[in-house]
């Protein structure tokens, strides 16, 4: 039995992040501060926008986005349908209607063979999405939104630093934003940051954001500390000989804790107006951190990719087992390295078994919710992914012996449950 286990992910959080947390906190400076206008300089220059704004969360950016794009009621928005359900939410709140268009089967972005036919009068924009880190067709749907003089927002929470043919992903449409979540490739904390080259559009996001507070002095050391002691428990020898034996012995009695979390009951009323804790300002801890991150953003990306590559070539000849896809010339970051395969829960208890722990994710086939039930449309691809899809681990602290013991182990469970 091999000793060291696999945790599903490795929260990165180098030494230079802790201790530019720690030097905000000692000198007072947890809010305010001139690493926030420092942090939001770096990511414009990033992704190549002239400007670029941070907030609460990813799911705010869109939020903001929306209403400074001065949408009226009743407007109809282009959404994939394979999306986590929070999306929806900030669209309603809104007062915006979505239109699910399915999604392609092998690289799971919206299809833009689809789109066209959900366009109808009221159609004001699209939504497209980079999910896992892969791009989507952008160039397919810039041409359908200039056909319909439609407005383009860009979702890439899951892609920062993946491009579309040599352009990086948040450079593209009238606005783009990306998720800064504890398990995204750029960790804050917490939060979001928005990139347009409009100055009306940031001018409008910046003074809707003057009414927030910034969070309390608790919240941020409570924030703080959860991460590092996040870390800890990812790190290989305590995962391995502390955390697996904990969650091993729970898996026996009602299931992987771990996977609780997206079992979720959303309740229809909630899901339609905005969580108070959204309305925060984005802190200078939280800058102080990104500002170090973004410094190692495309190593980190490149091992990855690296990684991902590996298990391509280990489990190509796999016929039962579904791997993402990638358009040409184009580069994914491989956030999450979604494969899709039949029995997946058993396949999961299984790899987990060997010291492996795989997931499902959070994400949804939004399309058939009940909670969005008048928005329903039949999108066979991403019911497929919701029933098959799941991920392996492919973080940076991964190395090629790891993917092959992921492959073969696989492999072996596949095996198994096949004869």
């Amino acid at each position: 039995m091999r000793w060291r286990k696999i945790a599903r992910h490795e929260l990165y959080f180098p030494g230079s992040a802790i201790n530019a947390a720690f030097k905000a906190i000692f000198t007072g400076k947890i809010n305010k501060g001139a690493k926030i206008e420092e942090f939001e300089k770096k990511i414009a220059q990033y992704t190549g926008r002239k400007y670029a704004l941070s907030v609460a969360s990813g799911r705010m950016a869109l939020y903001l986005s929306l209403k400074a794009m001065a949408f009226k009621k009743g407007d109809e928005i282009i959404i994939p349908s394979f999306i986590t359900p929070e999306v929806i939410t900030m669209v309603l709140c809104a007062d915006m209607v979505p239109k699910f268009v399915d999604i392609e089967e092998f690289t799971y972005n919206m299809s833009p063979r689809l789109l066209e036919e959900k366009i109808s009068g009221k159609t004001k924009a699209i939504l497209l999405t980079h999910l896992f880190g892969q791009p989507c067709d952008i160039g397919k749907i810039l041409k359908i939104a200039e056909k319909y003089n439609l407005q383009i927002i860009e979702d890439s929470a899951q892609a920062f630093g993946a491009e579309y043919k040599g352009q990086k992903t948040g450079s593209f449409g009238e606005i783009s934003y990306f998720s800064l979540g504890l398990v995204k490739n750029v960790n804050c904390l917490g939060g979001g940051i928005i990139v347009t080259d409009k100055k009306y559009l940031y001018e409008n996001i910046k003074k809707m954001t003057e009414e927030y507070e910034f969070p309390g002095f608790i919240r941020m050391i409570r924030l703080f500390f959860t991460a590092l002691l996040v870390k800890i428990c990812t790190s290989p020898f305590i995962f391995s000989f502390l955390i697996y034996p904990v969650l091993w012995f729970f898996s026996k009695f009602g299931g992987n804790p771990a996977d609780k979390m997206f079992d979720e009951n959303y309740d229809e009323l909630a899901m339609r107006k905005i969580p108070e804790h959204y309305k925060l300002k984005f802190t200078n801890l939280q800058a102080a951190i990104g500002i170090e991150q973004i410094k190692n953003l495309d190593i980190m990306n490149d091992k990855r990719i690296t990684n991902a590559n590996y298990l391509d070539q280990f489990l190509k000849d796999e016929k039962v087992i579904g791997l993402p896809q990638i358009i040409p010339n184009c580069k994914s970051i491989y956030l999450n390295y979604c494969i899709r395969i039949e029995n997946r829960e058993k396949i999961i208890r299984k790899l987990f078994e060997y010291g492996i722990d795989a997931t499902r994710g959070y994400l949804n086939d939004c399309s058939g919710e009940e909670i969005f039930k008048e928005f329903n449309t039949e999108s066979p691809d991403s019911k497929k992914l919701y029933h098959t899809g799941m991920y392996l681990p492919v973080y940076p602290a991964l190395k090629k012996k790891d993917m092959e013991f992921i492959a073969g182990i696989l492999k072996k469970v596949v095996y198994e449950n096949n004869r």
